[in-house]
């Protein structure tokens, strides 16, 4: 863990500096071949960090050292903030992202935003890379009581995922066959899951061959 801790500090570094060099390059003039070349860089920049952190978050759970913070946030807005920075995977990808919220807009909740960030991020990545045509949708309706629920749905018109995938499919390493031969770690899922039953909650999935996937899944917090 140590060792993991300190690799994962060397390479955040440098894959700090590269995304701001980036960022600086976007602001001159280029060709839109260029353009192409900074984006697939950018990409594969964000997947490389991506990657990391997941496995150390891995690690973290394994040692039994993720903590989950308790913060106020307004969930319509943390949630918000992760579509619309997902907005331009989908545009690329020419998909209708659409995000639909019922509750109290303005309400505050005690519990950790930036793990629901991480929650949506690796549902949303999953289902813009697997949908070739057609939308994703992220349907949350936040539920005001003695626990304040939050329960959200994303849907997608991808190519669906089978029945005895959908049995593993939140297991630690595991791939669907659509997934084999793309870069991943196959921990996306399964992080989620630990994730989300940290702070109380379940997620799930239905989904069938050519009809596309919906993840669904809920947490409850503190007023």
């Amino acid at each position: 863990m140590e060792l993991l801790t300190h690799m994962t500090h060397e390479i955040r570094n440098p894959l700090t500096a590269i995304k701001g060099f980036l960022y600086v390059f976007a602001k001159t003039t280029l060709t839109q071949r260029q353009t192409d070349m900074l984006e697939s860089i950018k990409g594969s920049s964000e997947m490389l960090l991506r990657t990391l952190n997941d496995t150390l978050d891995a690690a973290k759970m394994e040692n039994s050292e993720l903590k989950i913070n308790a913060e106020p946030f307004q969930p319509y807005t943390t949630l918000n903030q992760v579509v619309e920075s997902m907005s331009y995977s989908a545009a690329k990808k020419q998909l209708n992202l659409s995000y639909n919220f019922k509750g109290e807009q303005e309400a505050t909740v005690i519990g950790d935003d930036f793990r629901l960030k991480q929650v949506l991020v690796n549902l949303l990545s999953n289902a813009i890379k697997y949908t070739n045509e057609g939308s994703v949708t992220i349907n949350a309706e936040l539920l005001l009581g003695e626990t304040n629920t939050l329960q959200v749905d994303v849907a997608d018109t991808g190519k669906g995922i089978s029945a005895d995938q959908q049995a593993n499919l939140f297991s630690k390493y595991y791939q669907t066959s659509s997934a084999k031969g793309q870069v991943g770690t196959g921990l996306g899922l399964f992080i989620c899951k630990q994730l989300v039953e940290m702070q109380g909650g379940k997620i799930s999935v239905k989904s069938s061959p050519e009809a596309g996937s919906t993840f669904s899944f809920y947490i409850p917090y503190k007023k």
